[in-house]
């Protein structure tokens, strides 16, 4: 499964029921799903990644089903009463926000990673960013290696 984050500042697929969906099974049936960020776009998102971790992690995380469109209003029914009889509303908006919060730390590692050697206020920032994503995420000793 391949998920398009477009615009990657407020991605449609995550605005949209069945999108939602989708992802809400794949995350549950633990199936593999690529997370890509469209070539034009990508270098405004590492940018952002790398200056402020914590406002993407924000945008990417604002997931809520049931404000979500469809445009089928029956569709929507159908899908939020599936969602709560079994996981529930806010067990599935918890999984699809965590989900998309490591996929965010995992971005903003290779990020990072790519600055390695660099000395500048880019690099700096990008280092912060880890540091603070490592701390908020109870990752202490790591958070503490990158600070």
């Amino acid at each position: 499964m391949l998920l398009v984050l477009s615009p990657w500042n407020d991605p449609i697929p995550l605005t949209r029921v069945w999108c939602l969906w989708e992802i809400y099974c794949a995350v549950d049936l633990n199936v593999h799903f690529d997370i890509h960020v469209p070539h034009g776009q990508r270098a405004s998102f590492r940018k952002n990644l790398l200056q402020d971790w914590a406002t993407i992690t924000n945008i990417l995380t604002t997931v809520n089903l049931q404000r979500a469109d469809s445009r089928y209003k029956e569709d929507k029914e159908q899908i939020v009463a599936a969602v709560e009889r079994t996981v529930g509303m806010h067990q599935l908006d918890v999984r699809l926000k965590e989900s998309f919060r490591r996929w965010c730390f995992r971005e903003l590692e290779r990020a990072v990673e790519e600055l390695h050697g660099r000395a500048d206020e880019v690099a700096a920032r990008g280092w912060l960013s880890l540091g603070v994503a490592c701390d908020r995420a109870g990752q202490h000793p790591l958070a503490s290696e990158q600070l």
